[in-house]
C-alpha cells in the first residue's frame, strides 16, 4: 500500500462547522491521511460549531487566519482544493512557482447549477493546476469534468468511509427490522408509519434525537438504516442493509438491481420512483428487508473494496507526480483572487 508516512498535505474548504456534507469530508480525509502519518493541516475562512470540537479531539491543525500565517507552496507535497480555495499568499507564488511543487487535487461534490462553489467556476484555473481532479459520482463528473477540457486527469472519489466501518461487525440481523435509524436532517414522514408496523425509530440529524458524527457503534440495537447521501457507503461498509430515501427520488433497499444508479448520482435519489407515500415507503422497509440483508451480507468484500477510505485513497495518490507549471500572470491571479471572494 502507498506510503503515507511523512507527506505534506493542506485540504482547503470554505466552510467548516457542521457535521455534514463536504465538512465530513474534509474531516474524515484528513483524520485517515493524519492515521497514516500524514502531515495534515486544514485552511477555511469560517472553523467553529460541533466540528470545531472534533478537529480539536483529533489534533487536526486548522487555518482560519490566511494573512497570519506563511503559507509557502514548497512546505506542501499534496494541495487538495474544495470549493476552487487557495490561501491568498499560495495565489501569490503562482507568480514565480517555486521549483519543488505539490501536487494539486481538485474535489467536486455536487452537480447542482446552484451550487456554484461546487463547480470549476473559475476559468482555467484547474485545468492548469490539477494533476487530478475528482467528482463524488458519475454524474458529477459527466457535468463538470467536460468544462476542464479533453484528456483532463479525474478520478471517482465517491464519499468513502472511514476503515471503522468496514471493521464493524452488526450482531445476527432478525427475520424482519424490529429497530430502524432514521439518519437525516429533516424528519421523515414515512416514521409514523414504520411505528405502526411494530418497529422503533430513533432517528440522527440536527432536528433528530441525536446530533453528533455518525459511528459505527450506532448501528448496534438498529436492524436497518434510512438515509441518504454520505451515510450510505458506511452502511455499505459496515454490512447493515440500507433504504435510500433521497431528497430527489427513492431508490429504496440497496441490491445489485439498484447499486449502479444509486450510486451514480451518490444516493441523492435522481432518477428513482418519486411517488411513493409513508404507508408505500414502511411496506417495502419489512418487505424487502430479507433481500437487502442478503445483498449486504454477499456482497460486503466488493463494497468495502469500492467505498472504504483505505481502499479507495492510496491508490489514487500513488502514481500522481506534480504537475510542470509555468508562471502565472500576475493580472490573471488578480482576476483569481477576486473571483474566490
Amino acid at each position: 500500500m502507498f506510503d503515507l508516512a511523512g507527506k505534506r498535505f493542506l485540504i482547503t474548504q470554505t466552510a467548516f462547522w457542521s457535521l455534514r456534507g463536504s465538512e465530513m469530508v474534509t474531516f474524515e480525509l484528513a483524520e485517515y491521511l493524519q492515521s497514516r502519518g500524514a502531515r495534515v493541516q486544514i485552511y477555511t475562512r469560517h472553523h467553529a460549531g460541533a466540528i470545531a470540537k472534533l478537529t480539536k479531539q483529533a489534533g487536526l491543525p486548522v487555518v482560519t487566519n490566511a494573512t497570519g500565517y506563511a503559507f509557502r507552496l514548497e512546505d506542501y507535497d499534496y494541495i487538495w482544493v474544495h470549493h476552487q480555495l487557495l490561501p491568498p499568499a499560495l495565489l501569490e507564488q503562482l507568480a514565480d512557482p517555486p521549483a519543488a511543487m505539490p501536487v494539486f487535487l481538485f474535489h467536486h461534490m455536487s452537480s447542482l447549477d446552484s451550487n456554484r462553489l461546487e463547480q470549476p467556476y473559475i476559468d482555467g484555473f484547474e485545468a492548469r493546476l490539477a494533476g487530478l481532479s475528482l467528482f463524488i459520482s458519475d454524474v458529477v463528473r459527466d457535468k463538470w469534468l467536460p468544462k476542464l477540457g479533453e484528456g483532463h486527469p479525474a478520478a471517482l472519489f465517491p464519499n468513502p468511509a472511514p476503515q471503522t466501518f468496514s471493521q464493524y461487525e452488526h450482531p445476527a440481523f432478525p427475520e424482519t427490522p424490529r429497530s430502524v435509524l432514521v439518519s437525516s436532517n429533516s424528519r421523515s414522514p414515512a416514521m409514523p408509519a414504520f411505528e405502526a408496523l411494530g418497529m422503533r425509530v430513533h432517528t440522527r440529524g440536527i432536528s433528530g434525537d441525536t446530533y453528533s458524527r455518525v459511528s459505527p457503534g450506532d448501528f448496534d440495537g438498529h436492524d436497518a438504516v434510512f438515509t441518504a447521501g454520505k451515510t450510505v457507503p458506511y452502511c455499505l461498509c459496515a454490512g447493515v442493509p440500507v433504504y435510500v430515501r433521497g431528497y430527489y427520488g427513492i431508490p429504496g433497499y440497496l441490491t445489485d438491481a439498484s447499486l449502479g444508479q444509486a450510486a451514480g448520482q451518490h444516493f441523492c435519489g435522481r432518477g428513482s420512483a418519486t411517488g411513493k407515500n409513508a404507508e408505500d415507503i414502511a411496506r417495502e422497509l419489512v418487505d424487502g428487508y430479507a433481500q437487502a440483508v442478503e445483498f449486504q451480507t454477499s456482497r460486503r468484500e466488493a463494497l468495502i473494496e469500492r467505498f472504504s477510505i483505505d481502499r479507495v485513497l492510496p491508490p489514487l495518490l500513488e502514481g500522481l507526480r506534480p504537475k510542470a507549471i509555468g508562471p502565472f500572470s500576475r493580472e490573471y491571479l488578480a482576476y483569481v483572487k477576486e473571483a474566490m471572494r
